[in-house]
């Protein structure tokens, strides 16, 4: 999980442990630790934080891959205010071996 692990608590990283045994959210939250009274609201609300941190790592690639890529700016503005101001979670660029051929842009000014 990496960069997402760091982002959520430690109560949520259990509940996704006990979520991926059965799927039953509910319950997952009960075996992680959560009040049996407030189960479902808290898996309903742990599911969208991972959705909504995950999403932002994903923006965030986007966004390095292609900077003028308009749609990508205004969902992480509205992420970041989703998170208080903070910023969400940064994804790392993926490392390879080899280096990637030049865009065409690059190409066409030299």
């Amino acid at each position: 999980m990496g960069k997402l692990a760091r982002s959520l608590s430690f109560k949520q990283l259990c509940w996704i442990d006990e979520y991926l045994i059965d799927f039953n959210g509910a319950a997952a939250a009960v075996r992680a630790g959560y009040s049996p009274k407030s189960a479902r609201a808290i898996a309903h609300e742990n599911l969208g934080d991972v959705y909504l941190r995950l999403a932002s790592q994903s923006y965030l690639q986007a966004q390095r891959l292609d900077a003028t890529n308009p749609g990508v700016a205004p969902k992480l503005t509205l992420l970041r205010q989703l998170f208080g101001g903070a910023a969400p979670a940064r994804a790392t660029a993926p490392q390879t071996d080899k280096a990637l051929p030049p865009s065409p842009a690059a190409s066409a000014s030299r």
